[in-house]
């Protein structure tokens, strides 16, 4: 869901959907759940009515106000939202292409999440460097050229560079047929 790995990067692609520009798959399900949310807090609310209330608080701009007070309560500066230049930012960035042309049928989180894992330590004792990350520029579904970017890699060290973009190339499955179309929920268990 979404398109950023990292915790600096998760942090912008949010506060970018606060302000309409998020992922589309980012946007719905965070709508979804939310909604979900309101009706069991509200039992004489609707998941329907509680998703449009919601959708209307996301365009209005209460979304991103709300963010900045919850922001400013836990004691950081608020002004973080409007200025990304005060999250942590990764010294150097590195972009992992596609070896081929075809269509993207699966992109497996595991490995995404591994080779983000690779980055942000430089021992696997050592702590979570905030600023690195991974940033994917396709969906499974995507078709994509030889050559073209499949995500960009955010480091502060190359200690695992290597590997973790051998990776995040591996997780990537690229196929000459389009896939079904993928499905956001599958099911709402209440």
């Amino acid at each position: 869901i979404g398109n950023a790995i990292g915790n600096a990067l998760e942090v912008m692609e949010a506060v970018e959907a606060m302000r309409g520009n998020g992922p589309p798959d980012l946007v719905e399900l965070s709508l979804e759940l939310g909604s979900r949310m309101l009706a069991v807090a509200q039992p004489d609310r609707t998941p329907e009515s509680a998703k449009e209330q919601l959708f209307q608080l996301l365009n209005d701009g209460s979304a991103l106000k709300k963010f900045r007070q919850m922001v400013q309560f836990q004691g950081a500066n608020p002004e973080i939202v409007d200025k990304f230049e005060m999250l942590p930012t990764a010294s150097a960035e590195y972009t992992v292409t596609s070896p081929r042309a075809g269509f993207i049928t699966r992109i497996s989180a595991d490995d995404i999440g591994h080779a983000a894992m690779l980055l942000s330590h430089e021992t696997m004792d050592a702590k979570v460097d905030p600023a690195v990350g991974i940033v994917l520029e396709h969906k499974v579904g995507d078709r994509i050229q030889a050559g073209e970017t499949l995500c960009s890699i955010y480091y502060n060290s190359d200690t695992h560079l290597e590997e973790a973009s051998e990776t995040v190339e591996d997780a990537f499955r690229i196929s000459a047929t389009a896939p079904e179309a993928p499905t956001l929920i599958y099911e709402v268990i209440q």
